[in-house]
């Protein structure tokens, strides 16, 4: 018998709310969104340990299209090791 790991990572992209040029704020604030339209959460699974940076890269890919809907610019990440499995695995 053996055994595989799983390590899995929460990657938090907000849209960073960011004043315009002379004052004029963007869309998403003047239309006070909710905070909810500003987070993305992306689990992000791998048999082996994963660099923040690759986990934030591939989480800002996937949603790419998300981001873009809700006319996000400028993205903050965070990365946090939520678990680590280890399945056994039967021959």
């Amino acid at each position: 018998m053996s055994s595989q790991n799983q390590n899995y990572s929460l990657v938090t992209l907000n849209d960073r709310v960011i004043p315009g040029f002379v004052g004029i704020m963007r869309e998403s604030v003047r239309a006070s969104k909710s905070p909810s339209d500003r987070e993305l959460k992306v689990v992000v699974a791998s048999p082996s340990n994963v660099a923040e940076g690759k986990a934030i890269k591939f989480a800002k890919k996937v949603t790419k299209h998300i981001r873009v809907s809700r006319a996000w610019s400028f993205v903050s990440a965070s990365v946090e090791s939520i678990i680590r499995l280890t399945q056994r695995i039967c021959p």
